[in-house]
């Protein structure tokens, strides 16, 4: 199992990347919401998803 953090909007992106490099034809990628969570750690992925 492969997880990866990162913001709503890059989600659509992240899902290209994965199957561009990914060689199963049908691919398990879900996404889960964060209704809650410490706020340094949220603000950590929203400083390292701006690039």
């Amino acid at each position: 199992m492969l997880l990866i953090k990162t913001r709503t909007a890059l989600f659509k992106t992240a899902i290209a990347r994965i199957k561009a490099v990914h060689p199963y034809s049908v691919l398990e990628i879900v996404g889960t919401e964060f209704l809650a969570g410490f706020k340094g750690y949220l603000d950590w992925i929203d400083q390292i998803t701006e690039r």
